[in-house]
Order: structure tokens, then sequence, then C-alpha cells
């Protein structure tokens, strides 16, 4: 006998929360785009070769949410992509400014870049 597929494949469901809360969408949108305001503290510093994928997960996010619209946010993000192409790889990105190209960083780079429009 073949036993049913696990309920997450199925396909799209409602998910069911407790006391019928929602999600809270504002309250998303605002930790992701607070997640960097302190760039002095030491567990900032200390993942430094991990901004990219941090970028990439939270823009992606933010696209989920439908929350891409702040352009000025946009721009600095683009642009400090842009400081992390390494000059000594043929196009590829580091995973932070003055970081060595690796296909990771670079897969996270050029998705962003995708959601942004920014790939010319």
């Amino acid at each position: 006998s073949v036993s049913p597929p696990h309920p997450l494949l199925v396909g799209p469901r409602r998910v069911s929360w407790p006391g019928g809360m929602g999600l809270v969408r504002e309250k998303h949108d605002h930790y992701l785009r607070h997640l960097d305001d302190d760039k002095e503290s030491f567990e900032y510093m200390m993942t430094e070769h991990l901004r990219m994928g941090g970028v990439y997960w939270g823009v992606s996010a933010l696209a989920l949410l439908k929350r891409l619209e702040d352009d000025d946010r946009r721009s600095e993000i683009v642009d400090w992509i842009f400081t992390c192409q390494d000059p000594k790889s043929s196009g590829g990105f580091g995973p932070n400014a003055g970081h060595d190209a690796d296909i990771t960083a670079t897969q996270y780079a050029l998705l962003v870049l995708s959601l942004y429009d920014a790939m010319d």
C-alpha cells in the first residue's frame, strides 16, 4: 500500500494560527530593515564574511512581503553590491567589499540585482 504524500508537499495550504493571529507584516518589515543598524557591534563585524548572503535573504524576505518599494534602500544595496565585485576575477562578487569573489556570493549578488531589476 502506498502512503499518502506528506501534507507539506501537497500544495498551497492556509496556515491556521493559534488564536486566529495572522502574519504581522509590519513587524517583519521593521525587523528586516533594521538588521544592520548597529554597524559598530561585535556581531556585525564578525559576520562581514556573511554579508552578501544576509542581504540576499533579507531582500528576498522583503520581496515575499511585497515591501521592496524603498528606492533609497534599493540604491544603497545595489551600490554596495557593486563595491563587492572582485576586480581580480572575471566579474565575480565577494561576500563583502574587499573579499575575494566566490560562487556563492556571486549567485547571491546576481539574485539580489535581479530582484531589484538592476542587472544592466
